[in-house]
C-alpha cells in the first residue's frame, strides 16, 4: 500500500514539474517573439553627395572627420567610428550618434585590417 502511495506521489510530483517547465518555456518563447528591435539604418551607398570631406565617407569618423584611428563598430547601427571618439561618445549620451538607436560600450567591436 505504502509502495502504491509512493509511486503515485512521485509521479503526480513529476507531472507538476513538467507542466510548470512547459509553460514557463511557453511564456519565454513568447517575450522574445514580442520584443522590438529597432529597424536598422539605410545602407551606405554609393551617392555621389558623399565626397572626400563628408562626416559619412567610407574612411572617415563621423564624429571627428578625420581619418579613423582604431577602426570600431557600433554594432547597434553598423557604423565606424575611432574607437576613442565613439567611447567618450557613448559614456555622454548611450545611443548611436548616427541613427540614435541605444547603445552600450559593450556593443563596440574593433575592427582588424
Amino acid at each position: 500500500m505504502s509502495n502504491i502511495f509512493s509511486l503515485t506521489f512521485r509521479s503526480s510530483a513529476f507531472i507538476i514539474q513538467f507542466l510548470d517547465y512547459w509553460n514557463t518555456r511557453t511564456d519565454l518563447r513568447q517575450l522574445f517573439n514580442q520584443q522590438q528591435l529597432p529597424d536598422l539604418p539605410p545602407p551606405i551607398s554609393g551617392d555621389k553627395n558623399l565626397g572626400k570631406n563628408s562626416p559619412i565617407s567610407l574612411n572617415l569618423c563621423p564624429i571627428c572627420g578625420h581619418k579613423r584611428t582604431n577602426a570600431t563598430a557600433l554594432t547597434s547601427s553598423g557604423y565606424v567610428f575611432c574607437y576613442s571618439c565613439i567611447h567618450s561618445y557613448l559614456i555622454k549620451n548611450n545611443r548611436c550618434p548616427i541613427t540614435g538607436f541605444p547603445s552600450k560600450l559593450e556593443q563596440l567591436v574593433r575592427i582588424f585590417s
